[in-house]
């Protein structure tokens, strides 16, 4: 029998840095004892639970290594149930903390500073909640874009407290992953080792076009092999590494349009972060079509560096603008 209420850190109190707040937790490890001897106990992954004790709550976790843990945490919701919608959201059903309904939930980049925020549904009395996630159109200041490429953690506020991650259930856990593809970009819902929802997005190439090793036949096969044809009258033009329309580039791709040039107009889109309008056609960054027409195109246009594997062939006209200090 272990009592829960002596373990909970208490009523929080100035100055104190042990209490769990947000994502933060607190583990011990139980173990059991016999004749001065201590071994750690193995938990079966059905028997996890958790239990309120104050303002927060104790779970029973296993560890990565199969040990039972007692974790003192902020109260967080537990997904149950989840699927991929006919119209390519991810529908999210669970139970809410007994002390607080989530308003919303929070889909957090990993690797840089950005943020989608997606509201909750309280399906009451029941006290579970229903929420969907959209990954393929994400808003932004440019409209409905797909996520970028990385790991997205989810997570709930209520109330504007602090952010605490999304558990999924044990049974839950035994279904993922769940993926989707969308525009060549594959999303997944999947679950970290302490079974916190993850939501992994994958950049919008083919099979045969992902990683070092494609990219590198992309340049033999598809850029050097066509180095030998015909130039064509188009423009590819890039910005930012082709994450905006924007800059030079795009002022002098407007005054060609404006003029009514003779050319084809391609403009380089890496991983669907931006949006270009119809006078462009949009030219995936890494993809077979960008080597094909880097080789081939009479006039390339970018604010950044051309790719290192990209060298002017005779009668192409290569316009760096560059973007800042000269």
């Amino acid at each position: 029998t272990v009592p829960l209420e002596e373990l909970a850190s208490g009523p929080a109190r100035d100055g104190d840095e042990t209490r769990p707040e947000g994502g933060e937790e607190i583990e011990r490890e139980l173990q059991a004892g016999r004749n001065g001897r201590r071994l750690p106990l193995a938990l079966a992954a059905r028997a996890e639970a958790a239990w309120p004790v104050g303002t927060t709550e104790l779970a029973l976790r296993r560890s990565e290594t199969g040990h039972a843990l007692l974790v003192e945490r902020a109260p967080r919701p537990v997904v149950t149930e989840a699927r991929w919608s006919d119209d390519d959201a991810i529908e999210l059903g669970g139970d809410a903390p007994p002390r607080g309904m989530p308003h919303e939930l929070v889909v957090v980049a990993r690797d840089h500073l950005e943020t989608h925020v997606y509201p909750v549904r309280d399906v009451a009395p029941q006290a579970r909640f229903v929420a969907r996630l959209d990954p393929a159109r994400a808003t932004s200041l440019e409209g409905a874009l797909p996520l970028g490429e990385g790991l997205w953690d989810v997570f709930a506020r209520t109330d504007g407290s602090a952010l605490v991650p999304v558990t999924l259930a044990p049974a839950l856990c035994a279904r993922l992953p769940l993926t989707r593809t969308v525009g060549r970009k594959a999303f997944t819902l999947e679950a970290t080792a302490e079974r916190r929802a993850l939501l992994a997005a994958q950049r919008d190439l083919d099979h045969d076009e992902h990683g070092p090793y494609n990219q590198l036949r992309l340049r033999r096969d598809a850029y050097a092999a066509r180095r030998g044809e015909p130039l064509r009258d188009m423009v590819v033009y890039t910005s930012f590494g082709g994450r905006r329309y924007s800059d030079s580039p795009r002022a002098i791709h407007e005054e060609l349009v404006r003029r009514e040039a003779p050319l084809e107009h391609l403009w380089v889109v890496r991983d669907g972060s931006c949006r270009v309008p119809a006078s462009a056609t949009v030219l995936r960054e890494g993809s077979r079509e960008h080597h094909e027409a880097l080789a081939r195109a009479r006039f390339v246009v970018s604010n950044d560096p051309f790719p290192d594997w990209f060298e002017r062939r005779e009668g192409q006209v290569c316009v760096q603008t560059w973007h800042g200090t000269p």
